[in-house]
């Protein structure tokens, strides 16, 4: 009998796994498994209290381009908000925000790196800010403004009214944008010499308005950051990634943001008409604001940082505190 009983036993043993797999697989359909490849990963946020934790915290409340009300604080060196350089490509890896545990990329389980959405008017620092966040957490960094300035240019080149809907959409279908930090190619084709050039001002707002191009742009911005990584735009957190891991939401005040894009032409030895450049900002703030599809507007889980008075690093540093807590 004490035979048969090990025998049974073993028996016993033998088919048990079953049962754990089977467990298993119910833990991983429950979203319970700390690994589950079908739940989304990103870092886990530490404790905040519950009006700023991520990913639902409410914005701060005032308007969204409001220049904040306070005092003004020290006026900051030139290049505040705006000298970025992209550090080398090994330093642009896709990598979790977390890189030492959880499911991100580089845990070995296939997860894919967090996406960090930081959106904003004309000259809010997106860019600049975008960039460096992206250097200090070893993610790839994509500017989507560059596509439709591309888009733009190529329009003016090719003689095409920016008001015929029909015949840009067509052009931004059939042209391949590659963007490497602030360069920029469309068909093999570098432009990003005078990408920002004041000639196509006026219908940079209006290409960029139609459904048709934002349709065919915002795919390829999704594929683009498939993988992670952070993203700068104007509806990047409201459009691109709803479902973003974290979204930023810059803002400057009018004189600030004319400062900021003066001092921007001049880094390129560019003549700035600093006039032109305010009714340049006003324009372009207000047309997206009330453009029809994705609209100029913080994401409701946004995070609203006023940047009038903080240097670059600070902007950065509180983005990444954010991040990494």
């Amino acid at each position: 009998m004490r035979g048969q009983g090990r025998g049974r036993a073993r028996r016993a043993r033998a088919g048990s796994p079953a049962p754990r797999r089977e467990a298993r697989r119910r833990h991983d359909r429950a979203g319970r498994g700390r690994c589950d490849p079908g739940r989304r990963p990103g870092p886990r946020l530490g404790p905040h209290d519950a009006a700023s934790r991520h990913p639902r915290g409410p914005p701060p409340a005032g308007a969204a381009h409001a220049p904040g009300g306070r005092p003004k604080g020290r006026r900051v060196g030139e290049e505040r908000l705006w000298a970025s350089a992209d550090g080398p490509a090994a330093e642009r890896r896709v990598a979790s925000a977390h890189p030492a545990g959880g499911c991100g990329a580089g845990s070995g389980h296939g997860a894919r790196a967090v996406i960090i959405a930081i959106d904003g008017g004309v000259a809010s620092g997106k860019s600049a800010v975008g960039r460096r966040v992206a250097q200090k957490l070893g993610l790839p960094f994509i500017d989507s403004g560059l596509m439709y300035r591309a888009i733009t240019r190529l329009a003016a080149q090719r003689g095409i009214d920016p008001h015929d809907s029909s015949a840009v959409t067509a052009l931004a279908e059939a042209t391949e944008i590659r963007i490497d930090g602030e360069r920029v190619w469309a068909d093999g084709v570098e432009l990003t010499e005078g990408i920002y050039d004041a000639d196509y001002a006026d219908a940079l707002p209006v290409v960029s308005a139609i459904p048709g191009v934002r349709h065919e742009l915002v795919e390829r911005q999704r594929k683009m950051a498939r993988a992670g990584g952070v993203m700068a735009g104007r509806d990047i957190g409201t459009v691109v990634f709803p479902d973003a891991d974290y979204k930023f939401f810059l803002v400057a005040s009018l004189d600030e943001k004319v400062r900021r894009r003066a001092a921007q032409y001049e880094r390129r030895g560019e003549q700035a008409d600093e006039e032109a450049m305010r009714k340049e900002v006003e324009l372009r703030d207000r047309v997206d604001t009330n453009r029809p599809v994705a609209p100029l507007r913080p994401a409701p889980d946004a995070m609203i940082i006023d940047t009038d008075n903080l240097e670059l690093d600070e902007v950065v540093e509180r983005i990444v505190s954010r991040v990494r807590s």
